[in-house]
């Protein structure tokens, strides 16, 4: 028999069967007709799948935050989080620090949920202040990939929530430090990075990408222009169509970047005027091929019929972007 954990204001007989229990029943409302009605049995589904999180077993742990993650992505429970923000951030961060390789992961996932259901303001970056240290820590060294994963999308969910310009450039130079120096095994060392597998790289440039897509074109400097085009030349040709992909986008995201801050003045705040037209004409250019011969053919091994398609299709789509804002001429 599991020992149930009495805390305070819960009821201890609520929620034993909640870990499995699909979210329904009648719905409720705070009188507010704008408010998102929420669901009463979702709430017994969270407190039922918050009381697993204390258990000594793994295995109930893990059932508990996998009904986390279940009643988060399947109803909106702002309300009820608003009152266990800190409960359930403790027990997330508690998990990720004594948990296995499955647990943390399920655990980063969680985090990124709860943050993304509190939205922004101060409850979001206190869990974010009291839980990046540990996740940058995962998403850098942890053996397993599925960690690593789990933690990079949890930070760019935070950054991007939270939405402050110093902590995304901060998080930006994280994520980079994962896909930007690879195969280089003195940088490695040196920012205690463990090689990351191809599923890694994917992640992590798709949340720097996220992150990038919300600065403004006077926010970037061309030293950033001028040092992510290689890089994401090289990320282009991997054998891994994730990467690929992944590329193609960050490289699209700042071809708008440079043509937003054409129009505005901006993309230049660390150099002259000059420095833009050397970058459109040697490394821009480059890329640009790359991702049109993308988009029309494919010559890595061991790609199905489908992932070739996948990847003309995705990479014909970045292009149009393009298009639409002058980037691709």
């Amino acid at each position: 028999m599991q020992r149930k954990v009495a805390r305070g204001d819960e009821d201890p007989g609520e929620g034993s069967d909640s870990l499995s229990s699909p979210l329904a029943g009648s719905r409720w409302s705070d009188g507010n007709p704008n408010v998102v009605e929420e669901v009463q049995a979702g709430s017994s589904a969270l407190e039922g799948s918050l009381d697993a999180l204390y258990e000594k077993r793994a295995a109930t742990r893990e059932a508990g935050l996998k009904g986390l993650i279940r009643a988060f992505t399947q109803e909106v429970m702002s309300n009820y989080v608003e009152n266990k923000y800190e409960t359930i951030g403790h027990q997330l961060l508690t998990c990720i620090k004594k948990g296995g390789s499955s647990e943390i992961a399920l655990a980063a996932r969680a985090l990124g949920l709860l943050v993304l259901t509190l939205g922004v303001g101060d409850a979001a970056s206190q869990i974010k202040t009291e839980s990046e240290q540990y996740l940058v820590k995962i998403a850098k060294s942890a053996p397993a990939s599925t960690s690593r994963i789990a933690a990079l999308e949890a930070l760019a969910i935070m950054c991007f929530v939270c939405n402050v310009d110093e902590d995304k450039e901060e998080e930006m130079a994280n994520f980079w430090q994962i896909f930007g120096h690879v195969g280089v095994e003195a940088s490695d060392q040196k920012l205690k990075v463990h090689q990351p597998p191809d599923a890694v790289k994917a992640a992590a440039l798709s949340g720097w990408t996220l992150l990038l897509s919300t600065l403004m074109p006077l926010q970037i400097p061309t030293a950033l222009l001028t040092s992510s085009f290689p890089v994401l030349s090289l990320l282009l040709e991997s054998q891994d169509m994730a990467v690929r992909r992944a590329a193609g986008e960050a490289a699209a995201t700042l071809y708008e970047a440079i043509y937003d801050g054409a129009d505005t003045g901006g993309c230049d705040t660390e150099s002259t005027d000059s420095s833009i037209p050397d970058l459109e004409e040697v490394t821009k250019d480059q890329v640009l091929h790359q991702m049109k011969t993308l988009s029309v053919s494919s010559t890595k091994k061991f790609q199905t019929r489908k992932e070739r398609a996948l990847q003309r299709k995705s990479f014909r789509q970045l292009l149009t972007t393009l298009e639409v804002c002058g980037g691709s001429s």
